[in-house]
């Protein structure tokens, strides 16, 4: 399925697997993300540093691993701290970027169904028939 132009940072089409449907407005992006064969993710989701299992069904507004703030590691937790580049501060802090990327993946098994709205904290490993119900309205 191609990608619509309007929409980056998606995964490139030739490392989606197999039969694999994505909604609208950025549902898998950049950041080391796998889906898995014949998942489908539907629009309006954000979800990244994720491994999906093969044959998920992510319905509308999930949210896997969205920011964290490194508050246990640093007395201010502000952006500006570690995305200075954002803010004309000089370069990024890569290591905290890094640290984030490498101790914060989510992990799901296979056939694992995620309810609207459902969100996903960095870290967190379904198995495989997982079932996470609808998020709060």
């Amino acid at each position: 399925m191609p990608r619509p132009a309007a929409d980056p940072p998606h995964l490139p089409d030739e490392k989606l697997p197999v039969r694999t449907l994505c909604g609208d407005r950025r549902p898998l992006c950049a950041g080391g993300d796998r889906g898995g064969d014949y998942t489908y993710c539907f629009g309006s989701n954000d979800v990244i540093y994720t491994a999906l299992g093969k044959f998920n069904s992510i319905a509308t507004g999930v949210r896997i691993n969205p920011v964290q703030h490194p508050a246990k590691i640093r007395a201010a937790a502000h952006h500006f701290t570690y995305r200075c580049s954002h803010y004309g501060l000089g370069p990024d802090d890569a290591a905290l970027i890094d640290w984030r990327r490498e101790n914060h993946r989510v992990v799901t098994g296979n056939d694992v169904w995620l309810g609207h709205n459902a969100v996903l904290m960095g870290g967190v490993t379904l198995g495989d028939g997982a079932v996470v119900g609808a998020g709060p309205w």
